[in-house]
């Protein structure tokens, strides 16, 4: 047995326990009958609404395998198998990230597809892996979801500010964070505060106002 693979396997899955994530206005409707794949820029999110999805449905560590082919070299095949060796059988949910990594991603991905037996959530950069890309690869298998940063709404669910009346101190919060978020902002930026988020904000600008076709 490889412990390599064992081992990020098991990790991975712990690691996801303690992370916490923010609820996004993007929601997740898993079906066996398709692909469900997450599109976006770098750092809008694309990981932590998976590790969201996990963590609301409660998914057992045998029900799911995560991989992100960003952190590990290997074939899905072999993940499959692995996962099977340690729990004892194969995940129901597949979730498979920055997958543009995976050689042959496209051939792997149809495999799996084909048993009807998962299911399965992909998400890839969009400076690699394009919509017309997806289009083209999976066409008439795939679902596609595109996540952006987070947007004003969404910040102002992270500062628990979404409410119907606010005090003084919560509106000139909202008008500092109006005032640096015109646009959208990354997830790991959305809770930072005056100061720090006005420069947090400023260093990264022209990727917040950059979209992606």
């Amino acid at each position: 047995m490889d412990d390599r693979i064992s081992r990020y396997i098991i990790d991975r899955k712990q690691d996801i326990k303690f992370v916490e994530v923010e609820e996004r206005l993007v929601k997740l409707k898993p079906t066996k009958d398709f692909i469900l794949t997450i599109l976006g820029p770098r750092r809008a999110g694309k990981t932590y609404l998976l590790y969201h999805f996990i963590k609301k449905n409660e998914l057992k560590d045998e029900d799911y395998l995560f991989v992100n082919f960003e952190e590990i070299e290997e074939n899905l095949d072999k993940l499959m198998e692995r996962h099977q060796e340690i729990y004892g059988r194969y995940p129901l949910y597949l979730f498979l990230d920055e997958i543009q990594n995976l050689p042959e991603w496209e051939k792997a991905l149809y495999r799996m597809y084909e048993k009807k037996r998962f299911f399965i959530f992909v998400t890839g950069s969009s400076s690699k892996l394009l919509s017309r890309e997806i289009a083209t690869q999976l066409r008439g298998r795939s679902l596609k979801v595109n996540l952006w940063p987070f947007s004003f709404t969404e910040i102002l669910h992270v500062h628990r500010l979404k409410k119907k009346f606010y005090s003084s101190e919560e509106t000139g919060k909202i008008k500092r964070i109006l005032k640096f978020s015109k646009k959208r902002v990354f997830p790991e930026h959305s809770s930072q505060k005056d100061r720090t988020f006005e420069i947090c904000y400023r260093a990264h600008r022209p990727c917040y106002l950059q979209g992606y076709n």
